[in-house]
């Protein structure tokens, strides 16, 4: 499976780099730590239609995810702990995040998961 050049469109994704501790003003730690984030890239990928469901096979239950995304570069920085913007533009935060990746030999299969608005 090949995606067409044509059918592609420009997402932007971050890969999770790991916690940092919280400063305040005057410079002191204040005990708590947040999740460190990549600065956003560019990709261009196909996209399938909003939509999912939970499914039952005999390999498990399939994880939930409300848009599909697939790549045909194999080695394709995107993982499990990546964050995307795809309705989004880079200024506010993410809209989606990875639930789930799916590997073949001449693609990769990305299961997204909406992040809901607080």
């Amino acid at each position: 499976m090949r995606s067409l050049n044509r059918q592609k469109v420009k997402i932007y994704y971050s890969n999770y780099l790991g916690k940092i501790d919280v400063v305040d003003d005057d410079g002191d730690f204040t005990g708590e730590r947040e999740n460190n984030y990549s600065s956003p890239k560019e990709l261009w990928v196909s996209i399938g239609p909003e939509g999912g469901l939970v499914s039952r096979n005999p390999y498990g239950i399939v994880p939930q995810y409300d848009r599909v995304i697939i790549s045909d570069d194999v080695n394709c920085p995107i993982n499990e702990t990546s964050i995307i913007w795809i309705n989004k533009p880079l200024g506010e935060t993410n809209d989606y995040v990875v639930s789930s990746v799916s590997k073949s030999l001449n693609y990769v299969s990305y299961g997204l998961k909406k992040v809901l608005d607080a």
